[in-house]
């Protein structure tokens, strides 16, 4: 008999491998004759990248960066596919876990260093980027990262916002024209399927936890409905539309919206990518979980 060990992470508890690790010591205490193999899983969520990156057997870098309240930082990114694909974790560089408990406020916390990471990837000479979003500790529609990438958010006057979320209202213009031009290729692994506004938006549903109260709730969400609806001005893209678009404190249809990145569900393109079905064909019994 050949078990197959398939979990995803235990949220705050265990990450995937050592849910796979424990279940697999489980099995060699048992008197069950049986072969075992470990197959973490990630579905977008935090620690889906070292997943994806362990698995291709890619090479890991490591880089200078700014992490969600802007104080230096190191953060690290995979190279898979003989150098032609990037693997960038979100959390890596604007992950709530960087932040003390008291240190989390999405009114001015930033996704900038996950698009620092985007350019040292292209500095790599990259031609496809794949980011997990799990675990930001940012609601900022994303341009944190598109600031970094080179697009300018503008007021009435035609002068540069400081891309944070508390400033969002004061957006009337947005000039993608210094955008980088090597982007060729963006997937952002979604592992909610959340839109982007509402009761079951990124602010609503998501910015409780990243130290939104009630009030920040409805400046938040306010602040994605004035994005988004400058960005339908600016280029005719629905953001509100778009499902998995408040992934990510709504990054997710932001980078969809104005750096043409491709969302899709993370299980399901980290199943295609690992090759797990080849693995499960010759496994007589799979055993997961979350």
């Amino acid at each position: 008999m050949h078990i197959l060990v398939a979990s995803n992470a235990f949220k705050n508890s265990l990450t995937a491998d050592e849910a796979c690790s424990a279940i697999i010591s489980g099995f060699n205490k048992s008197k069950l004759k049986c072969t075992l193999e470990s197959f973490p899983i990630g579905d977008g969520g935090d620690g889906t990248g070292s997943l994806i990156i362990k698995r291709k057997q890619g090479k890991i870098y490591s880089f200078p960066v700014h992490d969600p309240l802007g104080r230096n930082t190191n953060a690290s990114f995979g190279i898979i596919d003989n150098g032609k694909t990037a693997v960038i974790e979100m959390a890596e560089a604007s992950g709530i876990r960087l932040l003390k408990p008291g240190e989390l406020n999405p009114l001015i916390a930033s996704s900038a260093g996950t698009g620092e990471l985007i350019i040292k990837a292209l500095d790599a000479g990259v031609k496809k980027i794949i980011i997990g979003m799990g675990g930001s500790a940012t609601v900022d529609g994303g341009i944190g990262i598109l600031h970094a990438l080179g697009i300018r958010f503008l007021d009435t006057q035609g002068k540069t916002l400081e891309p944070l979320p508390k400033n969002l209202q004061q957006l009337a213009s947005i000039d993608d024209s210094g955008i980088d031009r090597r982007i060729v290729e963006l997937v952002v692994l979604c592992d909610v399927e959340n839109l982007l506004l509402g009761e079951n938006g990124a602010a609503e549903v998501f910015g409780p936890q990243k130290g939104a109260s009630p009030a920040d709730v409805k400046t938040l969400d306010e602040a994605l409905q004035k994005l988004s609806r400058i960005v339908f001005e600016h280029n005719g893209k629905n953001m509100e539309a778009m499902k998995y678009g408040g992934t990510a404190g709504g990054a997710a249809s932001g980078l969809s919206a104005l750096a043409n990145a491709r969302l899709v569900n993370g299980i399901d393109y980290f199943l295609d990518l690992t090759e797990f079905d080849k693995v499960l064909e010759k496994s007589n019994i799979l055993i997961t979980g979350e």
